[in-house]
């Protein structure tokens, strides 16, 4: 909710008025409907700007869809129907709305641009930029570590349970250095399909707690398997930060 706030606050910077539902609004998502991140941000955008401006949503699906390539192409198909709309404000959520089609296309024109979900930094970026202001995103790794430490006696090797994507290896990367911080030690499984999720799950012997992060990029993924596997297999604490990931953690 305050990540949400703080968008409608950032776009009201850029002019919007009394005459506001006049007003067209384009949001692009980085990834799909049914992830759970994603389809919560545009609950929250729908409702606040219902009857502000008309939205009209693109989702760029590179969660399921990783290779360069095809961001490249759906960053283009995406920049053709945004440019044949004229939109007066454009929102985005996530690295690569940001990466594919904000940097390439938009950055410094004239179409003001409001994006969210950015994990950690925008180093790299070049935002915030002359038509564009954000909202970065931050996990609480902090607190999690320091809850791992105390709940597992002063466990300082970790193991970090991903699927392999951008945001994942940013989040390791930031995950790493703060673990750093609290002399902990954390190794990574970045997967791309269940079977290797549960490999690596159960060849976490060496590790004092296990942290899971978003399943969304492994296509196979079924939820009812992975509660009855880590039922079975979990012998150590398991955390994470991701709500929708809850039912796993015992």
């Amino acid at each position: 909710m305050r990540m949400l706030q703080g968008i409608l606050a950032l776009i009201m910077v850029f002019g919007f008025n009394s005459h506001v539902y006049s007003w067209t609004c384009v949001y692009v998502s980085s990834y799909h409907k049914g992830y759970a991140w994603s389809d919560a941000l545009e609950r929250g955008l729908r409702t606040e700007l219902d009857g502000q401006c008309e939205l009209i949503q693109f989702n760029m699906d590179t969660k399921r869809n990783k290779s360069e390539l095809y961001k490249i192409r759906k960053s283009r198909e995406v920049t053709e129907e945004i440019r044949k709309i004229k939109p007066d404000i454009l929102i985005t959520s996530d690295d690569n709305a940001a990466r594919h089609l904000v940097v390439p296309y938009f950055k410094g024109g004239s179409l003001p641009v409001v994006f969210s979900g950015i994990n950690w930094t925008v180093e790299g970026y070049g935002f915030p930029a002359s038509n564009v202001t954000r909202m970065v995103e931050v996990a609480p790794v902090r607190p999690m570590l320091m809850w791992a430490q105390r709940l597992t006696g002063r466990g300082t090797r970790g193991l970090y349970l991903e699927s392999d994507t951008l945001t994942e290896a940013k989040n390791l990367k930031h995950l790493v250095k703060v673990a750093d911080d609290l002399n902990i030690s954390i190794s990574s499984a970045l997967v791309d399909n269940t079977a290797a999720w549960q490999s690596a799950f159960n060849e976490a012997e060496e590790a004092d707690f296990i942290i899971l992060g978003s399943s969304a990029a492994i296509n196979d993924w079924d939820k009812k398997t992975i509660v009855s596997f880590v039922r079975e297999n979990a012998d150590k604490l398991i955390l994470t930060n991701d709500d929708w990931m809850l039912p796993f953690p015992c």
